[in-house]
């Protein structure tokens, strides 16, 4: 069973490696599907073996008469190959979540760009928004109101404040 054992784990391993080396976030449904179909398989491995474990470490220590010197080795070289499965297992669950925290960041971390960006925009954006609004208001009153020029120097001035705004943000380093 152990020797059957062996390659699965060292195929789960090697899974894990490769999607730690290629985390990309155009696959991220792809990716977190595989790493969750990678945990679910080591967990039930390790339900599997455990119990096997236990049984084999009760077998080599308690005192039984039939056991031979040589079936106490064997005994001995079977509990530590198992142990030393179980432990791939545990690497590989473990890395799996490191790889699903790394995907995790990547994708937060991609959110937080595109959540800045339309920050900025709305920022560029709303000066000139209020005073279209202000200005779109039907009130008597409104300055230049009368004049056949008002609505051309209306929009040079809030383009002129919006490249203002941009060239300001850019002197921050915001852009």
């Amino acid at each position: 069973m152990v020797e059957r054992m062996d390659p699965v784990v060292d195929h789960l391993e090697d899974e894990v490696e490769d999607l730690e080396l290629d985390l990309d976030l155009d696959r991220i449904p792809e990716i977190r599907a595989t790493l969750s179909s990678i945990r679910r398989r080591t967990i039930r491995l390790r339900r599997y073996l455990a119990p096997q474990r236990d049984a084999l470490t009760r077998l080599r220590v308690e005192p039984v008469s039939w056991k031979t010197p040589q079936q106490e080795e064997c005994l001995r070289e079977l509990v530590e190959r198992i142990n030393h499965t179980i432990e791939d297992l545990d690497w590989v669950r473990e890395h799996a979540a490191i790889a699903q925290d790394e995907l995790a960041s990547l994708q937060s971390e991609s959110a937080g760009v595109a959540m800045y960006r339309v920050a900025i925009i709305t920022g560029v954006l709303l000066p000139p928004s209020l005073i279209a609004g202000v200005l779109g208001a039907n009130v008597a009153g409104i300055p230049f109101g009368d004049s056949p020029y008002a609505f051309p120097l209306l929009c040079v001035g809030m383009l002129s404040l919006t490249l203002l705004e941009i060239a300001f943000l850019r002197w921050l380093k915001w852009l």
